[in-house]
């Protein structure tokens, strides 16, 4: 059992560690920043109340990204998300006016084209794709994180690739920003 010294120290470690990248694997379930920083901090909170259980047979950050991928599950799951995102759909466009220049610029870039493709796909491609692609986990991370077996991560990351690269080339030949 380790000190609560300890266990703040080794908290903060892997806050600084894995921070930004369970907040942006929160964000690829819940797509609302806010609500993906709320759940982040919940994350931490449950990370330090289990710390005293961890038992090393994976990997910290595999115990980290299952806690992070449950709760935003958890989440998604929850009265308070269903009722909350009805509404928040008819602010999207008052946000969208409120962006600079820059940053609207920087929405357009090719990597917000391809995670926006990633996001409109269903669950099981999106998370498999966005934890291996941008949080760059091995094939059997994400199988013990989501508790499947590898040759299903395998497939659906080869099906989800499949999909995104369909779908990125129908978008170009559309050409964007012309519906």
């Amino acid at each position: 059992m380790q000190s609560s010294a300890g266990k703040r120290e080794g908290l903060e470690a892997v806050m600084n560690e894995y921070g930004t990248a369970i907040k942006h694997l929160i964000y690829t379930y819940v797509k609302n920043w806010e609500t993906a920083g709320d759940l982040s901090q919940d994350v931490f909170v449950t990370v330090y109340e289990k710390w005293d259980t961890f038992e090393g047979r994976a990997s910290i950050k595999t115990w980290i990204y299952k806690i992070a991928a449950n709760k935003a599950k958890d989440h998604l799951k929850s009265w308070n998300h269903r009722k909350v995102n009805l509404f928040e759909h008819s602010f999207e466009s008052e946000k969208a006016e409120r962006l600079t220049l820059e940053d609207q610029a920087v929405l357009r870039e090719e990597k917000e084209q391809v995670l926006s493709l990633m996001m409109a796909m269903p669950v099981k491609y999106r998370e498999l794709l966005l934890l291996h692609f941008e949080q760059e986990l091995t094939y059997q991370e994400i199988a013990d994180i989501l508790n499947l077996p590898l040759s299903t991560v395998k497939t659906r990351i080869r099906r989800g690739s499949e999909k995104l690269k369909t779908s990125y080339i129908y978008q170009e030949r559309r050409g964007t920003g012309h519906e």
